[in-house]
């Protein structure tokens, strides 16, 4: 029998990313006892991330970190 390896990766968690949504997303790979890939963005540009002009950086909230 061939074995099949599926990855699971959720792109662009970050402090403008829509946290109640993975807070869903963290309890359903938990309670099914699989695990995902969190590709993490650490300092978010405030406003356009397609604005080349200077925007505030915003930080991964300390609560975001600990969902991890």
């Amino acid at each position: 029998m061939k074995m099949i390896t599926v990855f699971f990766r959720y792109d662009d968690y970050s402090s403008r990313s829509n946290t109640d949504l993975e807070v869903k997303y963290i309890s359903a790979f938990k309670e099914a006892g699989f695990c995902c890939l969190f590709g993490i963005i650490p300092f978010a540009v405030a406003r356009d991330a397609e604005d080349t002009g200077s925007q505030e950086l915003l930080a991964l909230p300390s609560e975001k970190a600990a969902l991890l």
